[in-house]
């Protein structure tokens, strides 16, 4: 299965396995690793919007975040496990260069969340799920109106 970062999933860019794979999804694990400071509770915040997440093919969300995003480029957020009922709170960062977000649970950091900062203003976008340096994912991220937005 072929996954490059570059369209997240679309562009077949590297290969699972290969070293190349391996180099992105370290970068995108320390990007995610990044966002782990407490040094930004006093930051400005702003909401990228909540997003239900489905595995590729499939029709129902296993999980659900709600993402903000500081002028500084860290991520801040909620994750909440539909099939547990659990919420955890996440953390990550953007790569000002590429524009690439990786964020992941603060409890759970070796699985890592991946996707470009401009899929994040899309109402539907890839997401790139690396459970380790050898298993990627590729899922997709819905945006969940608000039921403000809905009664427009």
């Amino acid at each position: 299965m072929s996954y490059g970062y570059s369209g997240y999933g679309d562009s077949g860019a590297y290969e699972q396995g290969d070293a190349a794979y391996q180099e992105e999804v370290e970068q995108a694990s320390e990007l995610a690793t990044a966002g782990q400071t407490d040094e930004m509770d006093h930051a400005e915040w702003l909401p990228l919007g909540v997003f239900a997440m489905l595995p590729d093919g499939q029709s129902q969300a296993n999980a659900v975040v709600q993402l903000a995003i500081s002028k500084e480029g860290i991520i801040k957020g909620s994750y909440y496990d539909v099939l547990t009922n659990a919420d955890q709170p996440l953390s990550g960062s953007i790569d000002r260069d590429t524009q690439r977000a990786a964020w992941s649970l603060d409890t759970n950091k070796s699985v890592v969340y991946e996707t470009g900062l401009e899929n994040l203003t899309r109402d539907e976008a890839p997401l790139l799920v690396h459970f380790n340096a050898s298993q990627t994912q590729k899922w997709l991220m819905v945006r969940l109106k608000e039921e403000a937005d809905e009664e427009k």
